[in-house]
């Protein structure tokens, strides 16, 4: 990734974020995009929060857990 970020920064200012672990760690969803069926296995394209749209990824339904903010 070349991401850039406008502005000056000093060296030591800059840190290397952890890359996510999609399969061991839990992200918040922003919204599901959409939905598809395969073999009778429902999966939803998301949106986390926070990350750019290129992140968005199907997830099955059997490794969401829904509920709200407040839980």
């Amino acid at each position: 990734m070349n991401d850039s970020y406008p502005g000056k920064y000093y060296e030591k200012q800059l840190t290397r974020a952890p890359k996510p672990n999609f399969k061991r760690d839990f992200f918040s969803v922003e919204k599901i995009v959409s939905q598809k069926t395969i073999q009778k296995k429902k999966f939803f394209l998301v949106k986390f929060l926070f990350y750019p749209s290129k992140f968005n990824q199907y997830i099955s339904e059997n490794n969401m857990k829904f509920g709200s903010n407040n839980e």
